[in-house]
């Protein structure tokens, strides 16, 4: 990660009360931190979204009336605040606040404000390694995993691959069997070329995640591309013989009759790829490959034209599975973050006791005052 930043956060989050910063004349310090922490009241409170357009608001307000040169105060301005929730509250409301800035990261990216997105970014990749560093118990070790993948994925689906697999090691340092992060490095090595690594990841997801048939099927298609066909044809097979149907049933179809193609076997690739067309009627890549088998295959007269299926292909208009195939993969991510929503919301009551705990010292502390 960056040494810096996260050595300047964990400065800013380990302060004693009386070691803040003074107040920049220009930026409002104050009354800045007093809306930050409405704002996250309002989250607290279960006005998700809402309490990340009041942040986009607010930031953005920020920005446009100082420049960039006020990021980096809203962001020690920020740290500060939540240096005082955490001594009132713990490390746990860390948690749901590293998630918020994700949101919030997100949102910004949305409105394509790029400066206050990479700033979302770098706050919710400080918060989520300085909670992973402190925190003791399985539980919240299992939850910081899981920050960290989930922010990895943002990093990936933003093409920012070395900060991606950083985090994604990193969630896996924590998490072994951390299935979104095995998935998402497996996914950036197989789009780099470098399928040895990919299996090794894929063949540690397969193990941890049995089922997982999106998982098993990249491990086979890896396999192949590694001349492994024989282990590539087993998983192949098992994935034909399961129930589903979708683009993961046919590219096992595909691919498995690609080998026996390969192996010169045209009559049991022909018969496999009848059955799949007959088990996935709508997927219109599939009558392709038969009528592309059966201009390969001499000895048939084939009554599938290639050019007439590929004008159907043309016509239906939904993604291939090749195309899906070639996206990055997002099922594990899609249920990590599922859970990672449920456990938030548990949490959601430590910040917002948290939140509370600290309005009453804050009041005392200005009456006496």
């Amino acid at each position: 990660m960056r040494a810096k930043a996260i050595t300047a956060t964990l400065a800013i989050l380990l302060l004693p009360l009386s070691a803040a910063a003074a107040e920049s004349k220009s930026f409002k310090k104050k009354d800045f931190q007093k809306q930050y922490r409405q704002v996250l009241g309002r989250y607290a409170g279960g006005d998700l979204e809402g309490a990340v357009t009041s942040l986009v608001d607010l930031e953005s307000a920020a920005l446009t009336e100082h420049g960039a040169k006020v990021l980096n105060r809203l962001w020690k301005a920020k740290l500060q605040v939540l240096r005082d929730l955490m001594l009132e509250g713990g490390l746990e409301v860390l948690a749901p606040v590293t998630l918020f800035h994700e949101d919030a990261y997100v949102a910004y990216l949305d409105v394509g404000n790029s400066p206050l997105a990479r700033h979302s970014r770098t706050m919710t990749a400080d918060l989520v390694q300085f909670y992973s560093e402190k925190v003791e118990s399985h539980e919240s070790q299992l939850m910081a995993s899981s920050l960290m993948a989930s922010l990895a994925g943002r990093f990936q689906e933003a093409h920012l691959d070395s900060a991606a697999v950083e985090l994604f090691a990193l969630a896996l340092e924590v998490d072994s069997r951390n299935v979104a992060a095995l998935q998402g490095l497996a996914g950036i090595y197989e789009r780099r070329g470098e399928y040895e690594r990919t299996v090794s990841y894929l063949e540690q997801l397969t193990e941890v995640d049995p089922p997982n048939r999106e998982g098993r099927l990249r491990l086979a298609v890896n396999l192949i591309r590694l001349e492994r066909q024989r282990e590539a044809g087993e998983t192949l097979r098992q994935l034909v013989e399961e129930p589903d149907s979708d683009w993961i049933l046919s590219l096992a179809y595909q691919e498995l009759a690609r080998i026996l193609t390969e192996n010169g076997d045209f009559t049991s690739a022909r018969t496999l790829l009848q059955e799949a067309v007959h088990r996935l009627p709508r997927d219109p890549s599939l009558p392709i490959h038969l009528a592309y088998l059966n201009d390969r295959d001499e000895s048939v007269d084939g009554d599938v034209d290639l050019l007439v299926s590929l004008r159907r292909s043309a016509a239906d208009g939904s993604d291939s599975p090749r195309y899906l195939y070639s996206q990055i993969p997002r099922s594990a991510l899609e249920n990590l973050r599922r859970s990672l929503r449920q456990e938030r919301d548990h949490r959601l009551l430590l910040l917002a006791a948290a939140l509370d705990g600290n309005h009453h010292f804050e009041t005392a502390t200005e009456a006496g005052s």
